[in-house]
């Protein structure tokens, strides 16, 4: 048992359970994403936090350790401005508010967005939180972030008020959306993508069909 549902005692819970630690600390969540064997909150002061495995540095804290209770990732602290977090199987990524995207776990499919691509091999990991510097990211100001199993896509903002952009990390896809009355359509700029990548982009389109005025 890797202790990644954040009570302390290893236990698997046939239903739902407060994590009284929560409570303790006087913590109010925002946001919660799980993975294959750990899970990271985000609070509403905006600080991270993460419980389960530590192999391939998934908790973000430098170390492979396993984590009984919800502990903060050092790295991204309050005044960070984590606004939201997402994440796969074995990795997270966090996005804040001055649009930079953070990304740590493991990475043996270029999930992270470093840029490695094929050249990772299946140990490749990022122990602590990593911006993504990307070529592609450069002067742009990412607005959402999604994950599946292990690839990860984000949407960033174009000089156009009325126009944003998907870039998918893994596949190097891009897709350009026209924002209008609270409508998204799709321009498909390269096709070659997986079904994976594929229904990651439409829950993005979801996503911005329902918020389009947050963008």
């Amino acid at each position: 048992m890797q202790h990644e549902t954040g009570h302390g005692d290893g236990e698997s819970q046939l239903k739902p359970k407060l994590v009284e630690s929560l409570v303790e600390d006087g913590c109010f969540v925002d946001q919660v994403q799980v993975g294959e064997s750990h899970m990271t909150v985000l609070t509403t002061e905006g600080e991270v936090l993460t419980t389960g495995a530590g192999s391939y540095g998934r908790l973000g804290n430098f170390d492979t350790v396993d984590q009984l209770y919800l502990e903060p990732v050092e790295l991204l602290t309050s005044a960070s401005g984590v606004i939201q977090i997402a994440g796969g199987k074995s990795f997270t990524l966090a996005l804040t508010n001055d649009g930079v995207v953070y990304g740590w776990g493991r990475n043996h499919k270029g999930q992270l967005g470093t840029g490695l691509g094929l050249a990772v091999d299946m140990y490749a990991m990022q122990a602590v939180p990593e911006p993504i510097e990307a070529d592609e990211l450069l002067g742009r100001k990412v607005t959402k972030i999604a994950a599946g199993h292990s690839h990860a896509a984000c949407v960033r903002k174009l000089p156009s008020q009325n126009c944003c952009e998907i870039f998918d990390h893994v596949s190097q896809c891009h897709f350009l959306f026209v924002l209008t009355h609270h409508v998204v359509y799709r321009s498909l700029l390269e096709e070659s993508f997986s079904s994976g990548v594929l229904r990651n982009i439409l829950s993005l389109t979801v996503l911005l069909t329902s918020s389009t005025h947050k963008l």
